[in-house]
């Protein structure tokens, strides 16, 4: 640290670009303005940007005269405080090596420093759209991986890393509601950064605390919005008033936009050329152009319209793409910015990070009875694919799947008991009575599309709508509906089924309602019914009415799994042995429908079936929209949990749970009780456990199929093909996806449709579009092959290791570090417990009562109803690990070092304030190389561009020779051989965990040591400072080099986009193929915008590669000294 000045020059006004020593911290003079009438004793003011480690980027506005204690810091003169004693080794060392990791670099866009500071378990696949962001002027990164391949953990990587190299500060998040809260939660514990969630509640709060015409967007640097709010002016208006206050040339500087299922913003509706939707102009008009770097993610970038996938490229980077321009016309360009792997070709490449996911088609199958008898119901299962020998994946040569009665197999049918078949005739009845009443045009036929969706959810679902129906087509029904039951027994099935729970699921109940109002609403239009019409809808009433509270063959199917794989004892009535066993394995089942009316049905049936199991009640959880943020998240944890330590077995959701949720910590099996008509709702379902973090090498989804039911032979032939599809090719699959869900909108599946689905299913010219746009782009293209990627998987991994190596990072010596920060603030050190697998777990120690909000990141969850002062009282601070746990569900912290423990532990030795005074920085070392002593000077060069924004650091040593055999020897060169065997030698001895018990120095030849260490620091420092300003000049070098590569690759990035919009302009506009005349509109706006893009080249030309140029210019070199070390021998005694 420099001392300060003499006194006389306290009073000195600093200049832009000097130091300056203020409220004890080291800043940047940005900029000085002179005295003004308005201001107080017409003092300068000062506008500083802080320089130290704990606080970089810090920006503060003083008035010079008026500050105590503020000065201009003089040039570095190789002083330093301490040395009047030596550091224990293992305090030096964790204080050097804290400098280390905290070093960062600009100048090298290899050197991966985010994976060091998250608590993920590092796949070298999820480090590529880091590499590849790096290797970009500004992130303007999509990565389009498939579902449940951590696209979350990808872009937190690449966001840790802008925010390290200081060129990201402002950050927003926008995503679908359902998932912002997991958005919050994730970053916060794989990366440590606080987020807000923008809603309604934190703008209330916000005004409460700060005032109410205060601008919410403000109050944080770091923000997670949904797409629904977004769209509404109250929320977009604050922002676009906050984006626009400090903006260069229309974008915010050092921002990030983070948008999540990207698709959502991108023109979708329309036949032949897609249209604008109200969020893609606002994300147009109002949010991407805002945004220096953009991170786009979403599993289904490609729609099947090549307009609307140009426009949502030209939303990522304008200056490669543009909504009237086809991808296709520049391909590199795609290959640039936009990463694509499937789960398919990661699992081939890199085997066992994923498990294998099969499909098991549940088939029941009903054998009619004698007359006066009722009939059976028998089960049997059947696979997609063959599963894999023992010798094709080792992983499932021991693995223990459940019991199931596969066809493949020859196993024998699971016999279901004697039951009639309701859901049959009732799908018979539904048939005939549509053909009667005859719908005549789309809105009539509505009504029994959804009645068919209905039942085949379950009779319960059908009934209500059924009523809801006939209530509106003939109020002949409307007196019979509102009547009582007439038997005990059906009061009490009717009130199940029409009943509500105490907890309503309203947000899936608002869309439902929805559905059910378009039901009653267009059942009027069907005109009186005839006779016939009558009769049958009397007979399906009372037929629904009678079967909408038992159990269907699904319901029997599944408590049959159910008792053969976790609990033997559960059962409806004689479905039990005398005798079961009463307790539940260890496996979870996860059932999906679609209807609440279905969920509260299953719920009523299960838990009956429970009852006589052990602690029955506390093994089923239901999950639906309704649920509050904090209730969702106890469920999923509960769910997640290891099987010993929570009671739930089964997990009930409606399709509200198909996204934001992860369900695979201790789950691999999905059960889907109803096929929703989008198919892509069943490959979300299935995301839900098929994902990484999966701890079981396979993973089986379920579904059901009625043998003897047309409709649901129909679903599973689009299943079998979807699924198909899907696997074999990959982004296709989403467009396939939206055509059956197209083609199946408000109609029955009957016969007649059986051939439309089947041209839905086959490729046509929108997957052509997305085969020749996405997965054929480029030369190699974003779906590379298995050698490629195989490459670029493997190139990440070296990088990641190059990194690990260069910041001399490895968790022990974390935990080294932390010890030693625990012992300067006066507390024990870890406490080792327990820990899970092969890993070691630690207790934290107790420590003063400032740290309780720094404990509250180690502590479990806290509940929705509990204090803060009785969840800290309950919940001590959980045991700690430095490795990835073996499993999500694991209760132990990782800690890294960008969690929040870490970092104010690590401040110790890096606060302006107290390493300075609890720090000699000084150690002596014991060695065996030779017979002869060394000083080590250690120094720390470090670069700052503009804003104080630090382009590089790195530590430089300069190492000389004790001459003779005393410690009054002087100093002499050394070789630079000698230099690097010494630089090695002085690596070793600083891991002191590695170096046994050493004898200490003689009393004598300490005093020695200790009187001569200032003289000799000064002597050194010379060299020191030579050594320094190399490097500083190497890196410069490097710097200014990246600087003008990057300046000339956008500069020929924007002539070319001009060259080719201006040709592309030059031909004739093609609307004959657009039919439609909002289409036509769109297609002509898209041509103006293209003009205007052309004409707006130019300024960007003129500017932009100024800007990122500047980005690497060096405005300050400091060379500040960090440490001297002496290697003694210890022959020396």
């Amino acid at each position: 640290m420099p001392a300060r000045p003499p006194a006389e020059l306290g009073a000195a006004i600093p200049k832009p670009g000097q130091i300056a020593r203020c409220r004890h911290r080291n800043w940047l003079v940005e900029a000085v303005h002179p005295p003004t009438v308005a201001r107080r004793k017409a003092a300068h003011l000062v506008d500083l940007v802080c320089l130290d480690d704990d606080a970089p980027g810090r920006e503060l506005s003083v008035l010079w005269e008026l500050e105590l204690g503020a000065y201009v810091s003089e040039p570095e003169a190789g002083q330093l405080r301490g040395l009047a004693d030596f550091d224990p080794p293992e305090h030096f060392s964790a204080y050097l090596n804290t400098l280390r990791w905290n070093a960062t670099t600009a100048a090298d866009a290899t050197l991966f420093q985010a994976p060091l500071r998250a608590g993920i378990h590092v796949q070298s696949y999820q480090l590529i759209p880091l590499m590849k962001a790096l290797e970009l002027p500004r992130a303007n990164l999509f990565i389009a991986d498939d579902v449940g391949l951590g696209k979350t953990i990808e872009a937190g990587l690449v966001m840790q890393e802008l925010l390290l190299r200081q060129r990201v500060e402002f950050v927003l998040v926008v995503g679908p509601a359902s998932v912002c809260l997991q958005w919050q939660e994730e970053l916060y514990k794989r990366f440590g950064l606080q987020f807000q969630v923008y809603d309604r509640a934190f703008v209330a709060r916000m005004r409460q605390q700060r005032g109410y015409k205060v601008n919410p967007w403000t109050t944080h640097k770091r923000f997670i919005i949904s797409y629904p709010l977004l769209r509404r002016a109250e929320y977009l208006e604050p922002l676009r008033a906050f984006l626009s206050a400090h903006s260069e040339h229309g974008k915010r500087r050092k921002s990030l936009l983070i948008l999540d299922e990207a698709h959502t913003v991108a023109p979708a509706s329309g036949s032949s050329y897609a249209l604008d939707s109200q969020i893609t102009r606002v994300a147009r008009e109002h949010l991407c152009p805002r945004f220096e770097n953009r991170l786009f993610l979403s599993a289904t970038p490609h729609n099947g319209h090549s307009n609307s996938f140009s426009a949502l490229l030209e939303l990522l980077d304008p200056q490669r793409f543009h909504r009237a321009s086809s991808v296709t016309a520049n391909p590199e360009a795609l290959e640039a910015v936009m990463v694509r792997r499937l789960k398919r070709d990661i699992r081939r490449v890199a085997k066992g990070l994923f498990p294998r996911r099969e499909v098991v088609a549940l088939t029941l199958r009903h054998a009619p009875g004698a007359a006066g008898e009722v009939g059976s119901w028998a089960l049997d299962a059947s696979l997609h694919s063959p599963r894999p020998s023992a010798k094709d994946d080792p992983a499932l040569a021991s693995y223990t799947r459940p019991e199931l009665p596969l066809v493949e197999l020859g196993e024998s049918p699971w016999s279901l008991a004697q039951a009639a078949a309701p859901e049959l005739e009732l799908a018979r009845m539904l048939g005939e009575y549509e053909r009667t009443v005859a719908p005549a045009n789309k809105r009539q036929r509505l009504v029994f599309a959804n009645l068919q969706k209905r039942l085949l959810s379950s009779t319960a679902a059908f009934y209500r709508t059924l009523c809801a129906h006939a209530e509106r087509f003939d109020a002949h029904f409307a007196a019979r509906l509102d009547a009582s039951p007439s038997t005990p027994a059906e009061a009490e099935a009717h009130a199940a089924q029409l009943g509500r729970d105490d907890e309503l699921d309203r947000a899936d109940e608002a869309l439902e309602d929805d559905e059910l109002q378009q039901t009653a609403s267009a059942s009027a239009s069907l005109g009186p019914p005839s006779a016939q019409a009558r009769a049958q809808l009397d007979a399906m009433l009372t037929l629904a009415r009678r079967s909408s509270g038992s159990a269907d063959a699904r319901v029997r199917a599944l408590l049959e799994w159910i008792r053969r794989n976790q609990c033997p004892a559960v059962g409806l009535g004689a479905g039990v042995e005398p005798g079961a066993r009463t307790s539940w394995g260890p496996r979870k089942l996860l059932i999906f429908t679609e209807y609440t009316d279905t969920k509260r049905w299953l719920k009523t049936l299960l838990t009956r079936a429970f009852e006589s199991t052990d602690r029955g009640a506390e093994r089923i959880l239901e999950i639906h929209g309704a649920l509050g943020d904090e209730r969702r998240e106890a469920i999923q944890r509960a769910f997640n949990a290891p099987p010993e330590a929570d009671p739930v077995r089964v997990l009930l959701a409606t399709d509200a749970a198909r996204e934001g949720i992860n369900l695979q910590g201790a789950c691999a099996d999905l059960m889907h009780f109803d096929i929703p008509w989008n198919p892509a709702r069943l490959e979300q379902r299935n995301g839900r456990i098929d994902r990484t973090l999966q701890p079981e090498p396979e993973v089986r989804c379920h579904y059901f199929v009625y043998a003897q039911r047309e409709e649901d032979r129909v679903l599973d032939t689009i299943v079998r093909k979807v699924d198909v599809i899907r696997e074999e090719l990959g982004s296709v699959g989403s467009v396939v996806m939206d055509q059956v869900a197209a083609t199946l909108e408000g109609r029955s599946i009957r016969p007649e449709l059986a051939a439309e689905l089947e041209a839905a299913t086959n490729p046509g010219a929108r997957q052509q579009v997305v085969l020749r746009e996405l997965d054929g782009a480029g030369a190699g293209g974003l779906r590379a092959s298995d050698r490629q990627l195989d490459g670029e998987i493997r190139r990440a991994g070296t990088r990641y290791l190059d990194a690990v190596r260069q910041l001399n990072f490895e968790p022990r010596l974390l935990r080294q570090a932390l010890d030693v920060a625990l012992t300067l603030l006066g507390a024990n050190k870890l406490e080792p417990v327990a820990g899970e697998g092969h890993s070691e777990a630690f207790r934290v120690p107790e420590l003063p009562a400032g740290w309780e909000s720094t404990l509250d990141a180690l502590r479990r969850p806290r509940a929705r109803d509990e204090s803060l002062w009785d969840w800290r009282r309950a919940a001590p601070p959980q045991a700690v690990v430095f490795d990835p746990p073996p499993q999500m569900t694991s209760p132990r912290v990782h800690l890294h070092l960008h969690h929040p423990f870490v970092r104010r532990l690590l401040d110790v030795f890096t606060s302006a304030g107290f390493g300075a005074h609890q720090l000699e920085h000084l150690a002596l070392l014991r060695h065996e190389h030779d017979g002869h002593a060394y000083a080590v000077a250690l120094a720390r060069v470090s670069l700052f561009g503009h804003g104080a924004v630090r382009l590089h650091d790195e530590i430089v040593e300069t190492i000389v020779r004790v001459s003779g055999d005393t410690a009054e020897g002087p100093l002499a060169p050394v070789s630079e051989r000698e230099f690097g065997q010494l630089s090695m030698v002085l690596g070793d001895l600083l891991d002191v965990e590695g170096q046994g018990p050493t004898r200490p120095l003689g009393a004598h030849q300490r005093r020695s040591v200790l009187a001569r260490a200032r003289g000799d620091l000064a002597e050194l420092w010379p060299q020191v400072r030579a050594r320094g300003q190399v490097a500083a000049e190497a890196a410069g070098a490097r710097l200014r080099e990246r600087g003008e590569q990057e300046s000339q690759a956008l500069e020929k990035l924007l002539v070319d986009q001009r060259r080719r919009l201006a040709g592309e302009l030059g031909q004739q506009l093609e609307l004959a193929g657009i039919a439609r005349e909002a289409e036509r509109r769109q297609s002509l706006a898209d041509r103006d915008a293209l003009k205007d893009r052309v004409a707006a080249i130019q300024d960007e030309i003129e500017h932009e590669p100024g800007q990122l140029r500047a980005l690497y210019e060096v405005q300050l070199c400091r060379i500040e000294p960090v440490g001297l070390v002496y290697l003694w021998p210890k022959v020396w005694g």
